[in-house]
């Protein structure tokens, strides 16, 4: 994670500050539909678990950014995405919720090509088994994400995403049993601009 963000850092001092107006790439809003492979990398949870995160974000237009010399560009949106995870392995079984976020997002000049990132959270709820001991302590759940990753349009206003999930789950110690899972894997998907 620290390599992506030095390349970030690197490709922003390499073009050059200058401020100009907003280019295209900003003004409009995008849907994002992901999925992707998750499996356990820590937590409490004497579990192996493997998950199957499946998401419908909004990201809004440009909330801020810079043009630089060159025409590339760094901005923020404000992301909500909507989550469907399906347990493969794991005491649980499906997890449904909503998270919010920034998107950081690095345009090279053309505007076909992006390196994002992301760091928010939100809640949900699971199937949660009470009767599995080291199982999710309650159907209630906060989730934390990082993200980061690739798209590149493919056509006009359809971009293909690949990019690096990690997951933390757990109820923040609302009860006594509170195992919390930490999860990494992949991720594909498809943005729709609009």
């Amino acid at each position: 994670m620290k390599y992506f963000f030095a390349c970030v850092l690197s490709l922003v001092a390499w073009s050059g500050f200058a401020q100009t107006p907003s280019s295209s790439v900003g003004e409009r809003s995008y849907w994002d539909l992901e999925t992707g492979l998750l499996a356990k990398v820590g937590g409490d949870t004497p579990h192996d678990y493997l998950l199957v995160p499946t998401s419908l974000s909004w990201r809004s237009g440009e909330v801020f950014g810079w043009t630089f010399n060159g025409g590339s560009r760094v901005l923020v949106r404000n992301r909500l995405t909507l989550i469907a995870q399906y347990y493969v392995e794991g005491p649980e079984t499906f997890y449904g919720g909503i998270s919010g976020s920034p998107s950081l997002e690095w345009w090279d000049a053309s505007g076909r090509f992006s390196v994002y990132a992301g760091v928010g959270g939100g809640f949900g709820w699971l199937d949660h088994q009470e009767d599995v001991v080291g199982a999710m302590g309650q159907s209630f759940t906060l989730n934390w994400f990082g993200k980061a990753g690739v798209s590149l349009e493919v056509a006009q206003n359809l971009e293909l995403r690949l990019g690096v999930l990690f997951q933390h789950m757990s109820n923040g110690g609302m009860t006594e049993v509170n195992p919390g899972l930490d999860s990494l894997g992949g991720t594909v998907g498809v943005s729709w601009r609009f």
